[in-house]
């Protein structure tokens, strides 16, 4: 058996055929290795089962997994578009089981960016791809540290392998968040909310 975490995306490739496309992050031993190109198998979410072909795109610059399929064929099987799944092989059945994976953890240090408004918090795009936050213009989702919180639009900078989060200085404050410290994060996709937790202090 294989498995991978992997995020759904909606493309318009062939009725019936899954596009599977490995993470950069995620190393050998969390890829659908048995799931070789033009395999015949059976998807299932839940009690929902639906034939498909498999096929395979480049790494690329996908740091973490990423399945494919049609509206069609995710609407049948009532998966949801940008949401995270953990993908099971069963090598004896050729059933790929499909399972919600909506929390997911990383940790980062944290950096004040003086130029960012108040309500806004810069995320490196490959933080955001372990973290399954989507890189969607005008997303917001609630920052919580300790008793407090506030909402706060994601911004992406241009670097991709940026691995820091950024707010203003009012804004690390009020969250109680101190620069120059690395917080663990945990980030749950149904509530569209970043939990920070720890804090190991900066070197001297």
């Amino acid at each position: 058996m294989s498995s991978s975490v992997m995020d759904l995306s909606l493309s318009p490739v062939k009725e019936q055929t899954v596009y599977l496309t490995n993470g950069y992050l995620q190393g050998e031993g969390n890829q659908l290795t048995s799931l070789s190109a033009g395999k015949k198998i059976v998807l299932q979410h839940g009690k929902l089962k639906q034939n498909a072909t498999v096929q395979h795109r480049a790494a690329g610059e996908c740091f973490i997994g990423m399945f494919e399929v049609n509206a069609d064929l995710a609407k049948q099987l009532k998966l949801t578009d940008n949401k995270r799944y953990k993908l099971m092989h069963d090598t004896a059945t050729d059933i790929v089981r499909i399972v919600a994976a909506p929390v997911s953890a990383g940790s980062a240090t944290l950096r004040q960016g003086p130029k960012l408004g108040a309500q806004a918090l810069s995320i490196g795009y490959q933080l955001q791809s372990l973290l399954g936050i989507p890189d969607t213009r005008g997303f917001s989702m609630l920052v919580k540290h300790q008793d407090a919180s506030k909402k706060l639009a994601v911004h992406t900078p241009s670097n991709l392998f940026e691995r820091e989060l950024r707010m203003a200085p009012g804004t690390s404050k009020a969250l109680r968040l101190l620069p120059g410290v690395s917080y663990g994060l945990r980030y749950d996709q149904r509530t569209r909310t970043l939990l920070v937790t720890g804090g190991s202090s900066p070197r001297t």
